[in-house]
């Protein structure tokens, strides 16, 4: 999540009201930014703060109903320490995940389906590995029907997605998403000097990109949105 939150000094602070539209977790977090830089802000929320970020306490288990962790980095860290909110290292279970057709499965394709699918793209991704890629503008329901097939659009593909971003995959951009697996890998070194290249006035350490784990807040995802 990227916030501008640089502040035209021309206005008088403490004066100046900002109305956000959206309580979900970049309206959240806008607001709490402006506010640490003295403005007077305003969040309108239709339904539930968090938006489409829930958490559902059942008697058998704690449901997300969107996105259930955060990635980590130094930016989620301060933001998380000046809330008071408190972030837990997600457990080694929670990895498994499961896609309701039917019933709850792990995989949820059948054995010829999936043959089919291997079948069709392991030669193209041998031989010309450049034809999988997403096109410009591409979305990921039209990226998907063309390399893979309905039916893994249907039952894998778009739960997967809406799960992880909580948004229509019908609009998700497909180069934004998986443009980086057809492209060539960076060390971690070279991502480094892109990142200082990018911001040479922030100090950014291979340990910071050694971050890249999933922490959730504790009570459940829409907890860290009340803390804002």
């Amino acid at each position: 999540m990227s916030v501008n939150t640089s502040v035209d000094t021309s206005v008088e602070l403490g004066k100046t009201k900002v109305t956000i539209v959206g309580g979900g977790f970049s309206g959240l977090t806008l607001a709490f930014e402006l506010q640490q830089k003295g403005f007077q802000v305003e969040v309108l929320e239709k339904k539930s703060w968090g938006g489409l970020i829930q958490t559902q306490f059942l008697p058998e288990m704690q449901v997300e109903t969107a996105a259930n962790a955060f990635l980590m980095s130094e930016r989620l860290g301060d933001l998380a320490q000046a809330i008071n909110c408190e972030l837990i290292a997600t457990q080694t279970i929670a990895k498994r995940r499961f896609i309701f057709r039917g019933m709850p499965r792990r995989w949820p394709l059948s054995l010829s389906s999936t043959f089919r699918i291997l079948f069709r793209i392991l030669p193209v991704l041998i031989l010309d590995r450049g034809r999988l890629a997403p096109k410009p503008m591409e979305t990921v329901q039209a990226w998907a029907l063309r390399v893979l097939n309905q039916e893994m659009y249907d039952y894998l593909i778009s739960p997967a997605l809406q799960g992880i971003y909580a948004g229509d995959v019908r609009e998700l951009s497909a180069s934004l998403l998986f443009g980086y697996l057809f492209e060539k890998r960076k060390s971690a070194a070279d991502r480094v000097q892109a990142r200082k290249k990018q911001s040479p006035s922030k100090e950014v350490s291979l340990r910071e990109m050694e971050w890249a784990n999933l922490f959730k807040s504790c009570g459940g995802l829409s907890r860290a949105g009340a803390f804002c």
